[in-house]
């Protein structure tokens, strides 16, 4: 995701609500996530409520089930493997709430 303003964030980065609430601060990145697949991260995840909730909990099994390529176990390791990279990178202080 891009570094758009805070008021300005259009979806959740896990499951694609187009309610996100929170906005987590994560390092530029490169990661290889299959053979064939590699991710880019330029800026910072927004999250909803629900994802953040799961965020927090650690709960990672469950936040890639929201997301919406999570179809199949392939699909969803892809999702897991792309999370990885965010709790990787993701810069150790709190998640700003977004304004509404």
């Amino acid at each position: 995701m891009t570094n758009a303003p805070v008021t300005e964030i259009p979806y959740c980065d896990f499951c694609g609500s187009d309610e996100p609430r929170w906005r987590y601060s994560v390092e530029d990145y490169t990661a290889l996530v299959t053979n064939t697949h590699v991710i880019t991260n330029d800026g910072d995840w927004a999250a909803c409520n629900a994802c953040y909730e799961l965020i927090e909990a650690n709960d990672r099994a469950n936040l890639a089930k929201r997301h919406p390529y999570a179809t199949d176990s392939y699909g969803e390791q892809l999702v897991r493997r792309t999370h990885d990279g965010f709790f990787a990178h993701k810069l150790p202080r709190r998640a700003y709430k977004l304004q509404n």
